[in-house]
């Protein structure tokens, strides 16, 4: 079933915490904190863009410095025929045939989508509760750092 293959996948607590918010739609933004906490949260607006929004979708993949991060991993290591909304219809069936092919062979897509996704979403959480900017990018180069090392643990084993 999808929760069986949500639960077989091989992710870091991070990840796991970022696609299970995203797929049961409980990603926690500015109108809502500032709805429950207004003491820590004086303004509903998305400090990223400055606009009021609650939907998903838009938090991780539309707002300009984020879509800027996923153009950029998209055009380093996926094939360049692969669009954010594809990404999006990815994660959320957890079925990446559709975007299978990567520049790298030694990757996988899934694997670097995981990755992105948990960049954008610490650096997203940093913003929101410690007004670290969000700087696309610094996360993009992030990204790029911690898809390198993944690669290099995969070939360490391996090797094994």
């Amino acid at each position: 079933s999808f929760w069986n293959t949500f639960w077989s996948l091989s992710l870091v607590a991070v990840q796991r915490n970022v696609v299970f918010r995203l797929l049961t739609g409980s990603i926690p933004n500015k109108v809502f904190l500032f709805r429950i906490f207004p003491e820590n949260f004086t303004s509903p607006s998305y400090t990223i863009c400055g606009l009021e929004v609650e939907i998903i979708k838009y938090i991780l993949f539309d707002c300009p410095p984020k879509s800027f991060v996923w153009k950029n991993i998209i055009f380093e290591f996926l094939w360049l025929t692969v669009t954010i909304p594809d990404i999006i219809t990815a994660l959320s069936y957890i079925n990446f045939y559709d975007i299978f092919y990567v520049q790298k062979s030694d990757s996988a897509a899934q694997m670097i989508v995981y990755i992105t996704l948990a960049s954008i979403w610490k650096s997203h959480f940093r913003s929101s509760f410690d007004s670290t900017p969000f700087l696309g990018p610094v996360i993009f180069f992030q990204t790029k750092k911690d898809i390198a090392s993944r690669l290099e643990e995969g070939l360490i084993h391996s090797k094994l």
